[in-house]
């Protein structure tokens, strides 16, 4: 997680959603980097919002929370590279045959499923509800980056990081549509953040960030506070 209270913006990492490129971009101008162990890195809302939401003090007010999110299955499709990659992990699903079918067969199974956060999990608050303020898709980078650029004032361009190997990702027809009915609140959420040119804007949550100067003493200031919290939740 990336915070930036003088510009009002909680940068939250979904998985295998290019946080190693926004990282690499957008790290020098944060004032608060919350990582390491993948458990801290990526912090969804709710852990957010329990742990974190009102560090920015009553000076600057909240912070607006913004993730990207992609398509579910494309979503998918990054984890099983990953795993396949050396020290990507427990195999679990190889003792089946090791194929991306056989990587669906074992997420979808219920006992894996209560397991695995969706993305429409990690975007949504204790209620239920989603609560993330503003959601931009991955495969509209450019979006977000306009928006990264416009609020800090800078103009970077993310690079292509973390890139894995090629391999084959065909799902059969029928695990796909298992895959689409248990996923079908990521698929709607992916389409209309699709839609939306300046990233989609959460109806319940309408923010409105506050222009406030940049100076480096508050940054370090909001750095310490988020670490002796992070502490106290064992997160650090």
């Amino acid at each position: 997680m990336l915070a930036f209270p003088a510009e009002s913006i909680a940068l939250l990492f979904t998985p295998k959603c290019g946080s190693n490129s926004i990282e690499e971009a957008y790290e020098p101008y944060a004032g608060v980097r919350i990582g390491g162990h993948p458990s801290l890195r990526h912090i969804d809302l709710s852990e957010y919002e329990r742990g974190f939401s009102t560090l920015s003090g009553d000076q600057l007010g909240p912070l607006e929370t913004v993730c990207l999110i992609r398509d579910p299955l494309d979503h998918l499709r990054s984890w099983y590279r990953y795993l396949l990659r050396p020290g990507g992990g427990d195999r679990w699903w190889t003792h089946r045959g090791g194929t991306f079918d056989h990587f669906l067969e074992y997420v979808l199974d219920v006992e894996q499923t209560r397991k695995m956060k969706t993305q429409h999990e990690f975007v949504r608050d204790e209620t239920g509800e989603i609560g993330v303020d503003r959601i931009f898709a991955l495969e509209r980078m450019d979006r977000f980056e306009n928006f990264m650029n416009e609020r800090l004032g800078v103009r970077r361009t993310l690079p292509v990081l973390n890139r894995s190997e090629r391999v084959s990702t065909s799902a059969s027809s029928e695990l796909e549509a298992k895959v689409r009915r248990w996923l079908a609140p990521d698929f709607e959420l992916h389409a209309a953040v699709l839609r939306a040119e300046d990233g989609w804007r959460n109806p319940g949550r309408r923010f409105e960030p506050r222009r406030v100067v940049r100076k480096a003493s508050m940054a370090s200031s909001r750095a310490d506070e988020y670490r002796r919290r992070a502490k106290a939740f064992r997160w650090w």
